[in-house]
């Protein structure tokens, strides 16, 4: 009957502390999320640790983005270089295929002060 209580007495201390961890709906929620985002990529049986499900809770759905670059204000000139930089090489592999001055690039860093329009981008 020892072993009974101490069972009982550890299974009750583990609820308490998940009952008492304030972390605990945030990191639900970002397993939900990966599960919804695991499962629109077609892979259902991904593998994760709770930091990894956290930032999964972080990516948008691009489906669910309504700003496109035509609703973006002003930025013209920002607006030709990312298209020219990120989303051709995407659309049009085939003209970056070859020689290494026309390569893809592997990133985009938008910086500025604050209200210039780099999150809307």
């Amino acid at each position: 009957t020892a072993a009974v209580m101490s069972g009982i007495a550890a299974f009750c201390v583990q609820q308490m502390l998940k009952a008492l961890d304030p972390t605990r709906e945030a990191r639900e929620a970002a397993v939900v999320r990966k599960k919804e985002i695991a499962r629109r990529l077609g892979r259902p049986n991904i593998v994760t640790n709770q930091y990894e499900d956290i930032i999964a809770g972080d990516v948008a759905n691009p489906a669910e983005i309504s700003t496109t670059f035509d609703t973006i204000g002003g930025l013209d000139a920002t607006r030709r270089a990312l298209q020219e930089i990120v989303i051709l090489p995407l659309l049009r592999p085939e003209l970056f295929a070859n020689g290494s001055l026309l390569r893809p690039v592997k990133g985009c860093m938008l910086y500025g002060p604050p209200g210039t329009g780099g999150c809307i981008i």
